[in-house]
């Protein structure tokens, strides 16, 4: 039996900036996350039969690309300087780059122990969580994207 290559998120990060992507930002680490969910990327598609589709069957055409959501989740913190910026940027309706590192598991090809996501989204909900037992608050905050920066791709001089 083949052993198993899943790897647990411990250590993975969530980063912004607010810097042209394109001129090598310098990204803040957003604090405390406990929770990622990365987006579910969608191809629209298209119905494109005609009268002489064979076998009586329909026809699909590839459209638009839908990026998706992404959402992470915080143990909140009201003097958290991060989790302030982030409910300024979603009230300001600012464009932000994002980096996500992801753990790979030791000894990935190349040497390398993380690989990287680039994107740019806007912060396009805030969403308090319930007080738990323990008294802790926890904030989701949902990433909406939008073209400028390609998706999950790793810019030159990034191991």
């Amino acid at each position: 039996m083949a052993v198993t290559t899943a790897r647990i998120a411990h250590n993975a990060v969530v980063a912004y900036s607010t810097d042209s992507a394109g001129a090598a930002p310098a990204y803040v680490n957003v604090g405390e996350v406990t929770a990622l969910k990365l987006p579910d990327m969608e191809l629209e598609m298209h119905e494109g039969q005609h009268l002489g589709s064979a076998f009586f069957s329909k026809e699909k055409v590839p459209g638009l690309r839908d990026l998706g959501e992404a959402s992470f989740t915080v143990n909140y913190s009201p003097t958290d300087a991060t989790h302030i910026a982030l409910i300024g940027y979603n009230r300001d309706r600012t464009l932000v780059y994002w980096k996500i590192t992801l753990p790979l598991a030791t000894g990935a090809a190349g040497g390398q122990n993380e690989r990287y996501g680039f994107f740019s989204a806007y912060v396009s909900k805030v969403s308090p969580g319930q007080m738990n037992d323990q008294g802790t608050l926890s904030m989701t905050f949902t990433l909406t994207y939008t073209p400028g920066v390609a998706d999950y791709d790793v810019p030159p001089g990034v191991a």
